[in-house]
């Protein structure tokens, strides 16, 4: 058995009988038939996901080793992935549309080159500074996930492999109420939000060869400090007292948009398509924080800089992820989201110690949400059975909780599976 020092995770993407997941008005009875289904792709998957143990293994390592050097070399500096990470608004896409990409075209083929960047990060205390290398320049340090630690402190990893039974992908969920189709390219997705600082790394493996997935566009949303979503801030959850209502266009509507290649074409109908399609919640605005999305590089890691999730009453502290293959991406910078193929819907967790040490502090004491740990999160628990851990693997970017986090996870995606989405709730950008 391994020590949890040592663990590698994989997302679990969990089948529920009766998802009630906390989110307001979502309840997804799934017939007993769609149940079997789910659990005959989940024993298949994890066959083959088991074949890769050794290969996941020397995948993390890697990592690990890597953040472990540059940590040695300088304290001060947290070394990613030569990714841009300049602050971005609802307005401020920036200047690229992803590695080896042209607007509008479909994102696929090996990363460009891009010129190295860097930025300030007067949350973490840190400067993050782009590094051109031919190896993985990101991971962390063999620490157990239960309390993040100092990177300055950190080890470089010394176990190689991994049992069979971390390197799993189970069933997947649906996306959730809270998906917009058409969010925005860029790594980036803090804009004015409140909180926490929070690197997150993840590498993406395809378990059908055991290699890393490069070019698989990876997508993030979340909640912010105070447990509001973007496109949401309105609705029964309600607008968070003092955590901001982030940047983006607040038009309070969701327009139908023309198919073209300077924007994503939304179906037509009502706004937000009426309820949101799918057991999704309907749309009250057009704020973009705390979503986008980014594709892996030629290593299989793509990092994103966002803020610590806040909670809201049922459901604890969470990050949500899709990922597809073949995607496109429009001019002005959104994502078109059916114009490729998903591979993977699923949601990253954080152990309550940690979430304990950052909620009950500064901005997240704001929230008039019930608390909801991880015990009592039904999603949680069946993404964490059988075997399989939707945890991500934390260290700290400075000497506490508050200056910063580092956040690592390995996503097992089977790329011969293709789920669909569901919401007709889609984003208007306003990016010309």
């Amino acid at each position: 058995m391994l020590s949890k020092s040592f663990t590698i995770f994989a997302v679990g993407l969990a089948a529920v009988a009766t998802v009630a997941s906390g989110h307001p008005g979502e309840a997804h009875a799934l017939p007993r038939a769609e149940l079997h289904a789910r659990q005959l792709e989940a024993n298949k998957r994890h066959l083959v996901a088991r074949n890769c143990a050794p290969q996941i293994a020397e995948f993390n390592a890697k990592r690990k080793a890597k953040r472990g050097l540059l940590s040695k070399r300088d304290t001060n500096i947290a070394a990613l992935n030569g990714r841009h990470f300049a602050r971005q608004g609802g307005q401020g896409q920036g200047q690229g549309y992803g590695p080896g990409q042209q607007s509008g075209q479909h994102g696929h083929g090996r990363p460009g080159n891009h010129a190295v960047h860097s930025f300030t990060s007067s949350a973490a205390s840190s400067t993050i500074t782009g590094v051109a290398s031919s190896v993985i320049a990101t991971g962390i340090s063999s620490t157990s996930s239960d309390a993040a630690t100092s990177t300055a402190t950190a080890n470089s990893p010394t176990y190689t492999t991994i049992q069979n039974s971390t390197c799993v992908t189970a069933p997947e969920v649906t996306e959730g109420p809270y998906f917009v189709n058409n969010e925005l390219l860029r790594q980036d997705i803090r804009e004015d939000q409140a909180g926490v600082e929070l690197v997150l790394d993840i590498g993406v493996m395809d378990v059908t060869t055991c290699t890393p997935l490069d070019q698989a566009l990876v997508e993030i949303w979340h909640c912010n400090s105070t447990g509001s979503y973007s496109g949401f801030t309105t609705a029964s959850l309600g607008a968070p007292p003092d955590g901001g209502m982030g940047g983006g266009n607040n038009t309070n509507s969701v327009i139908t948009m023309t198919a073209t290649n300077s924007s994503a074409a939304a179906p037509t109908g009502a706004p937000g398509g009426g309820s949101g399609g799918g057991g999704s919640t309907a749309m009250t605005d057009q704020l973009t924080f705390l979503r986008g999305g980014y594709a892996t590089n030629s290593e299989g890691m793509v990092e994103f800089l966002t803020t610590y999730p806040g909670y809201y009453s049922g459901r604890t502290v969470h990050i949500h992820t899709m990922v597809h293959t073949n995607y496109s991406v429009a001019t002005n910078g959104s994502i078109i989201s059916h114009a490729g193929q998903v591979r993977h819907i699923g949601q990253i967790f954080f152990e309550d110690d940690l979430n304990n040490k950052i909620v009950n502090q500064g901005v997240y004491a704001n929230t008039t949400q019930s608390r909801t740990y991880n015990t009592e999160d039904s999603i949680l628990d069946s993404e964490n059975a059988d075997g399989y851990n939707a945890y991500a693997s934390t260290e700290l970017l400075g000497e506490t909780e508050t200056d910063g986090i580092l956040a690592y996870i390995t996503i097992g995606v089977d790329t011969t599976f293709e789920g669909s989405i569901t919401t007709t709730n889609y984003a208007n950008t306003g990016l010309e």
